[in-house]
C-alpha cells in the first residue's frame, strides 16, 4: 500500500472518529441540558391592574392567540412541519409580526389576553424579548397585570445544519386589567424515553382572579404538545388540565381554559375547508369523552360558518395550504357563553388566527 493511501485511511479514521465523538458529546449535552421546570411553580405578576374584582352577569371578553414566536408571515415555512425554515427571516420581521399580533388582539377591547409560543430569548426569533414587546404594545390601550410561564428552555438544536434552530426559551403569557391574585405554572406530562428530547417540556399557566361574590375566576392558558409519537401524550395532558379544572369547579369557582389545543375542535374539522388530515399525523380530534360532566368544549366558530385557526407550514399560505381548527375553549357550566369568533387575519402575522370568547359568570347556574 502506498504511503498516500495509508495517510488517506488514517485521515478518514480520524475524521470518522472525530464525528462519532462529537455526536456522542452533543447527545450527552442535549440530555444533560434538557431539563424540566418544577411543577407547581409560583409565578410573579408584573405591571399594574385597574380593577380588583369581576362581577357576575356582566359580559367579559377573552382573546387567545398563538403568535408563532414572531416568525410566521404568510410566506414562512417551518422545518418540523415539512417546510424549509428553522428561524424567522430577520429580527425586523419578528418585531413586525409580534407587533401585528399585539395590535390585532389589543384593539378588540378584551378583558383577558392569552398568548402562546412567546419567545423571550431565542436563536430562532433573533433574541427579541417578545413578552416585553407585547406588553409595550398592549399598554398603549390599557394598563395590565401579566404573567409569563416558561414552556421550555431548549438546548442548542443543531438541525437543520444549514441554519440551526438554536437555543430557545419560550412560554405562554396571560394579561388582564384585573388584578392577578395568584398564578402557578403546572408541568404537563410529556413524551417518555428518547422521544422526550423532541417534546422538551410543556406546561399550562393557572391564573386566579377574585370575584365580588367571593368565588374565584380561574384562567388556564394552554398550549398542548403537537409533535408526539402517540396521541396518549396529548390525552394525558388533557386529563390533567380537566382534573384541575373540575376540582376548582367543585369548590364553587369559575374555570375557563383557552389556547392552542393542537387537536381538532370539531371531528375532522379540516374537511370543513375541503382538506384531508390523512397526511398530517399530528392532526387528531379532541377527545371530548375525557371531559368531566361539569366542563364543556367550546369551538371558536360554528360548523356552518367555519374559519380556520391554524395552518400547516409545510408550504407558504395559499389555497393549497392545509388549514383546520385546533384552538378553542373549555368552560365550566357556571359560565354562560355569549359568543365565540375567529378573527380573520389570513395568517398575516402568525400561523394561527386569534380566537375570542364573550362570556358571563353566572350566579344562577351551578
Amino acid at each position: 500500500m502506498k504511503i498516500t493511501e495509508k495517510l488517506g485511511i488514517r485521515i478518514a479514521i480520524i475524521v470518522t472518529g472525530g464525528l462519532i465523538a462529537f455526536c456522542l458529546l452533543y447527545f450527552l449535552y442535549f440530555v444533560v441540558f434538557s431539563y424540566r421546570q418544577k411543577d407547581n411553580l409560583k409565578l410573579r405578576a408584573k405591571g399594574q391592574s385597574t380593577e380588583e374584582e369581576l362581577e357576575t352577569n356582566r359580559a367579559y371578553r377573552l382573546i387567545s392567540h398563538n403568535i408563532g414566536f414572531g416568525a410566521y408571515s404568510p410566506d414562512f415555512t417551518f422545518f418540523m412541519d415539512g417546510g424549509k425554515e428553522s428561524r424567522a427571516f430577520s429580527r425586523d420581521q419578528v418585531i413586525g409580526n409580534t407587533t401585528g399580533c399585539a395590535r390585532v388582539t389589543s384593539n378588540m377591547g378584551a378583558d383577558f389576553l392569552l398568548y402562546q409560543e412567546v419567545d423571550i430569548r431565542g436563536t430562532r426569533s433573533h433574541f427579541v424579548n417578545e413578552a416585553d414587546l407585547l406588553v409595550s404594545i398592549i399598554e398603549e390601550n390599557d394598563t395590565i397585570n401579566w404573567i409569563f410561564a416558561q414552556n421550555y428552555n431548549s438546548p442548542y438544536i443543531l438541525y437543520p445544519l444549514s441554519s440551526p434552530h438554536g437555543r430557545n426559551k419560550s412560554g405562554i403569557m396571560t394579561a388582564s386589567h384585573f388584578k392577578i391574585q395568584d398564578a402557578t405554572r403546572r408541568s404537563l406530562p410529556v413524551e417518555k424515553g428518547l422521544s422526550r428530547l423532541v417534546d422538551l417540556d410543556r406546561c399550562y399557566a393557572k391564573t386566579v382572579f377574585n370575584t365580588k361574590n367571593s368565588k374565584k375566576f380561574i384562567i388556564y392558558n394552554v398550549h398542548l404538545s403537537a409533535y408526539t409519537t402517540t396521541p396518549e401524550t396529548g390525552n394525558n395532558q388533557i386529563r390533567m388540565i380537566c382534573m384541575d379544572m373540575d376540582e376548582e369547579y367543585r369548590k364553587g369557582n369559575y374555570v375557563l381554559a383557552a389556547g392552542d389545543m393542537n387537536r381538532e375542535i370539531f371531528e375532522k374539522a379540516s374537511e370543513l375547508f375541503g382538506k384531508s388530515r390523512k397526511d398530517y399525523s399530528w392532526c387528531q380530534s379532541f377527545p371530548e369523552k375525557l371531559l368531566p360532566e361539569n366542563l364543556n368544549l367550546i369551538p371558536p366558530c360554528s360548523k356552518e360558518s367555519p374559519v380556520p385557526t391554524s395552518r400547516n407550514t409545510d408550504i407558504p399560505y395559499g389555497p393549497d395550504n392545509f388549514v383546520t381548527i385546533i384552538d378553542g375553549f373549555i368552560v365550566s357550566k357556571n359560565i354562560m357563553v355569549l359568543t365565540t369568533e375567529v378573527l380573520k387575519t389570513d395568517f398575516e402575522y402568525s400561523d394561527h388566527n386569534p380566537i375570542y370568547i364573550d362570556f358571563m359568570l353566572s350566579d344562577d347556574i351551578q
